[in-house]
């Protein structure tokens, strides 16, 4: 496996970690509006501030092979690790992740960043009877990210001594209640929106599992399999077998915003495992349930995977724009700039002709640059030696006056790009070195309208896709190279009018995906 970073942290380290860079004043561009770093609060630091984890220890898609790293009380109370578990920046839920390349149990063939039920304030693994008692787990959700090619996800479950009794399962928009081996028991909804918050609970009693989903009882399953528990989190239903690119940029995840445990005898009062959730009015339902318009995309690294990448902004000093790197990119929005779309389907990168450029370019640009080692060193591969991929799907949503030209995703070297997607008015080219105009690919361009863009790098040659189609292939030997993609608006102020903010590019990303291989 590679890309995937593992560390077991104490309290000092994940400290150091977790604290994310102070807010960027951008001073050099009247005009160009001030970006906003948020940090994850001191007040949830860690996801144990969020959730009572008391009774539970977390599975992380990290550590050795069939081996995953096991978060166990007391330590769980002082434990974060970005990417895969941590704290929302508003504090009012924690994120699971685990990617297709994670790290898997001895028992199952896909990656977890997971919760298990546990007694005694964490020390002793949970092991209840459903046919003595009361169980019930209550949870606020939402799944947050899909991986590619199999979208196959899990946020929640009861599981006996031998396998999975019933989950919540998302198959890209069809949310299933399963029941054993049938993973499409109950559908829930067929129209799920990624984001879209939900409750579900699990009340198990006299060999029954009553299952609901805000607050309507959906199915009832016969149970009577010994040593059960609940567990919650992202159990990712790919790996690298069945889903590409293998790679932590693919990835399941669910954010979840409440959660609560009670057991009761059959003739005691209830024990409160966990903090309680209050449970909302039943919402009246048919079938299948309408789901509201998702919400849980505070930043752009909600949408895209942006662990391998850095911004640079059109603010900040002249000659020298602002760049957010990592781990300031995972919890970074600008509003004007570089900000998540309302519906959380995309990212929106703007640069005004008015914005700063780099020392090497007369042109603004808010675009990502590719990095590497979780975004802390500048990518650099040989267009001669492996195969390095990049697949996109974005579409051009405004363009300067004037001078109508953008550039939307490129490849550069160390000396200049190499090619790139540029729209001039509604003519759209891929470029080759200087010559701007090398391959027209449309002339009827119109604007919002998304495309899947490609570049295959092997054997000193450019393979460049529009929608599936090879439309060119470029030598190139050059050194140095990495992807970038974004809005690099080919204008400024001497040749495009007027010189303000309201004079932009837009390019708006909805997918993003790098590959190397050797």
């Amino acid at each position: 496996m590679n890309v995937i970073y593992t560390r077991r942290l104490t309290t000092t380290v994940v400290a150091a970690a977790m604290v994310l860079a102070a807010p960027l004043v951008a001073s050099g561009t009247a005009s160009a509006a001030s970006p906003v770093v948020t940090a994850i609060p001191d007040e949830c630091q860690y996801p144990a501030q969020v959730l009572d984890l008391t009774n539970w220890k977390l599975t992380l898609p990290t550590g050795d092979d069939e081996s995953p790293e096991e978060i166990t009380q007391p330590e769980l109370e002082t434990f974060a690790v970005a990417p895969w578990f941590r704290s929302k920046s508003n504090c009012n839920g924690v994120r699971f992740r685990a990617a297709v390349n994670g790290v898997t149990t001895s028992g199952s063939g896909y990656p977890r960043s997971e919760l298990r039920e546990m007694t005694d304030d964490g020390t002793e693994k949970a092991a209840w009877s459903p046919t003595s008692g009361t169980h019930t787990m209550t949870f606020t959700e939402a799944f947050n990210h899909l991986p590619e090619e199999k979208p196959h996800l899990v946020g929640a479950q009861i599981h006996d001594a031998d396998d999975d009794v019933t989950v919540f399962r998302l198959e890209e928009t069809s949310l299933y209640i399963t029941k054993g081996d049938d993973t499409h028991f109950k559908l829930v909804t067929d129209d799920y929106k990624l984001g879209t918050k939900y409750e579900g609970k699990f009340v198990v009693s006299d060999g029954e599992i009553d299952v609901y989903y805000n607050g309507e009882l959906q199915t009832t399953i016969e149970h009577t399999g010994s040593g059960n528990y609940f567990k919650a989190g992202a159990y990712t239903q790919a790996n690298c077998t069945n889903s590409s690119p293998c790679s932590s940029s693919n990835y399941g995840q669910v954010s979840i915003f409440k959660l609560a445990v009670t057991h009761t005898s059959d003739s005691a009062e209830p024990v409160e495992t966990t903090d309680p959730v209050e449970t909302p009015e039943p919402v009246e339902t048919t079938e299948p349930v309408e789901t509201p318009a998702p919400t849980e995309c505070e930043y752009p690294a909600d949408v895209l995977d942006l662990t391998d990448w850095k911004v640079t902004l059109p603010t900040g000093d002249d000659e020298s724009p602002e760049e957010i790197k990592q781990p300031a990119l995972n919890t970074f929005t600008d509003s004007t700039w570089f900000t998540a779309s309302d519906d959380c389907s995309d990212v929106q990168f703007r640069a005004a002709v008015n914005g700063v450029t780099t020392s090497g370019s007369g042109y603004p640009r808010s675009e990502l640059r590719e990095m590497t080692e979780d975004g802390t060193e500048n990518a650099s591969w040989s267009p001669t030696s492996g195969t390095h991929t990049m697949t996109f799907t974005e579409a051009f949503d405004h363009l300067p006056l004037v001078k109508s030209h953008l550039v939307g995703a490129q490849i550069h070297d160390s000396g200049d790009d190499v090619t790139v997607f540029r729209l001039e008015g509604t003519s759209l080219y891929i470029t080759k070195g200087d010559d701007t105009h090398h391959k027209l690919v449309t002339d009827d361009y119109q604007l919002g309208t998304s495309y899947e863009g490609k570049f295959v790098v092997s054997d000193g040659e450019i393979d460049v896709y529009y929608n599936g189609v090879l439309q060119t292939t470029i030598e190139h030997t050059g050194s140095g190279n990495y992807f970038k993609a974004g809005a690099y608006t080919q204008a400024n102020c001497t040749n495009s009018d007027p010189c303000t903010d309201d004079n932009y590019g837009q390019v708006s990303i909805s997918k993003l995906a790098v590959t190397h291989t050797s």
